[in-house]
């Protein structure tokens, strides 16, 4: 929790080396913030393995850490609760190679829509189009 390498597992009761076995290793986490009001974290031991919650909460800051008490990387992404849906995805994190991808679109989110949502401010006066100059280009109505 401290962060602090352990001693020696030889140092180590045996009613504990012997059991370290049954301790699983998670090597796959997810961290989504599919809206402004909340993220997941889930973690997984390995590929073809349940998914398991882990936490959750308001605001993700979306930073991250793979490594080791001798060294790791860190990373992030800024305003990351802002940003949603975003989500950081950390493979193989029990292994000796991590892969990291950050999302700035969560595959886990609902499909981009880019459908005009208001009619509001839609038509422009008939005097616009057509115009030098003007990028405004009517897609309704009589063409000429």
């Amino acid at each position: 929790m401290k962060g602090e390498k352990l001693p020696d597992p030889a140092t180590w009761d045996q009613r504990v080396t012997s059991r370290l076995h049954l301790i699983p290793t998670w090597g796959d986490y997810t961290l989504s913030q599919l809206s402004a009001d909340g993220f997941t974290l889930r973690k997984r031991t390995k590929p073809g393995h349940g998914w398991i919650a882990a936490g959750g909460g308001g605001r993700a800051s979306g930073f991250g850490y793979v490594g080791g008490v001798s060294g790791g990387l860190s990373f992030g992404l800024r305003d990351f609760w802002e940003k949603f849906p975003a989500q950081l995805d950390i493979r193989g994190a029990a292994g000796d190679a991590a892969e990291v991808t950050l999302w700035l679109w969560s595959p886990e989110a609902q499909p981009m829509d880019l459908r005009q949502s208001s009619s509001v401010g839609a038509e422009r006066p008939p005097q616009m189009s057509g115009e030098p100059g003007n990028a405004y280009i009517r897609t309704a109505g009589r063409r000429s």
